[in-house]
């Protein structure tokens, strides 16, 4: 997994720009305004990178602020890493469409 991380980070910095490593990440914090400029179609797990793309796409500024994780102590992860990783693939080709084809994010 943590080779899959590295590539789809590369390929976000790639289609991006800027200093974002995550398109989904754990906490997002956003000024009122953006959501006047920008309209979000997603009502699922990709809201946060629809933000994120269509505010970078735009021209604005984005800033990460690392997070520490802790490891599990207790059970085990429920991940469905096929799922993660169509979901994922999903996520740069839309990134991708709405960048450089000029459509939508649907």
């Amino acid at each position: 997994m943590p080779f899959f991380k590295q590539i789809g980070k590369f390929i976000v910095l790639f289609l991006l720009g800027g200093n974002i490593s995550c398109v989904s990440p754990i906490f997002c914090l956003y000024k009122r305004e953006i959501f006047n400029e920008i309209t979000i179609t997603s009502k699922n797990f990709e809201i946060n990178a629809e933000i994120i793309s269509k505010l970078l796409i735009s021209g604005r500024k984005a800033v990460e602020v690392p997070v520490p994780l802790l490891k599990r102590k207790h059970g085990s992860s429920k991940i469905n890493i096929k799922k993660e990783v169509r979901n994922y693939l999903w996520l740069l080709y839309k990134i991708f469409k709405t960048k450089y084809l000029h459509l939508k994010w649907q």
